[in-house]
């Protein structure tokens, strides 16, 4: 029987999964190698649920394979080799931040600039106002399973969101402080 579509597609998604879980496990080895201990913990946690997905996937690739009827697998139109189309991506944007001192806060991304931003009003004075984003802490000497944060010192600080988010949270902190920030979207 030829294959059908929707089973070629899991065989090509099970692949790339595979292919990432061997990258992170060489990254994994290599960090640890070079004392980067902390890097290799976040490699191994996150080919860890990569595999766990992987099986997921697998078991789901099963129940197609010999639980749907060969009438309905005709049905399903699904060419894997066709790309995804996904939705137009956003351009890129960025924060600029200017402190009262007139310093300028402009990193490589959004995401840098918001955590060192936070840094420089103080990371005491803004973890005292128990900031949550998304039900999550804001800051927090914890690293979360499910959100993007970036590091800094001992501190984990929530910086998955969209750029205007970035720049929102951070006008409502300065704000909370008194502080007088000016944050711009480029």
């Amino acid at each position: 029987m030829k294959r059908d579509g929707v089973s070629l597609a899991f065989e090509k998604i099970l692949k790339g999964i595979e292919a990432v879980e061997t990258q992170y496990k060489g990254e994994g080895a290599t960090a640890f190698h070079q004392s980067r201990y902390e890097d290799a913990e976040e490699l191994n946690a996150a080919n860890k649920r990569l595999s766990r997905f992987r099986k997921k996937l697998q078991k789901l690739q099963l129940e197609w394979n010999s639980g749907i009827d060969l009438h309905v697998k005709k049905r399903v139109n699904v060419d894997p080799r066709q790309p995804v189309r996904s939705q137009a991506k956003q351009l890129h944007t960025n924060l600029k931040i200017t402190l009262p001192s007139g310093r300028v806060i402009q990193r490589p991304t959004p995401a840098i600039t918001m955590a060192e931003t936070i840094e420089a009003m103080g990371i005491p004075k803004v973890g005292a106002l128990g900031v949550t984003v998304c039900g999550a802490p804001l800051l927090s000497m914890e690293k979360h399973s499910n959100y993007g944060q970036t590091r800094v010192g001992k501190y984990f600080i929530y910086t998955q969101s969209n750029t205007k988010t970035k720049k929102n949270i951070l006008e409502t902190v300065a704000s909370k402080l008194g502080y007088k920030l000016k944050v711009e979207i480029i």
